[in-house]
């Protein structure tokens, strides 16, 4: 199925590679976004607005603040 194939495309490849000024903003499933690279990047400094619909791994963004 593409939902499968596009789980976790988002990953932390991505943000790696992201312009310092640049905004992620996911308007489709929230596993499109791998959540661990999501979290781990936040953590990392990465200037960024998380709004996840739901979390699967029970890991909030909010409680990462930099």
């Amino acid at each position: 199925m593409a939902a499968q194939a596009l789980s976790g495309i988002i990953n932390a490849k991505v943000p790696a590679h992201m312009k310092p000024h640049a905004i992620l903003i996911n308007i489709a499933r929230s596993d499109v976004v791998d959540e661990a690279a999501l979290v781990d990047a936040l953590a990392m400094g990465l200037r960024a607005l998380a709004n996840p619909d739901d979390l699967a791994q029970g890991r909030s963004p909010r409680a990462v603040r930099s």
